[in-house]
């Protein structure tokens, strides 16, 4: 079966989630959010797939 889930595959997709936030907001700062609207709500759901 190539659509196993395990334990290997979700921390395999947090970690992408991870990177994925860190690289995006790497030098913004806090108000940053209310000027890319785009950007606040992919790192919101990322913060969500990872919890």
């Amino acid at each position: 079966m190539d659509n196993v889930k395990n334990d290997v595959y979700y921390v395999k997709k947090m970690l992408k989630d991870i990177i994925f936030i860190t690289e995006k907001t790497e030098g913004i700062t806090l108000d940053y959010p209310e000027k890319n609207e785009v950007l606040c709500d992919s790192v919101l759901f990322r913060l969500i797939q990872i919890s």
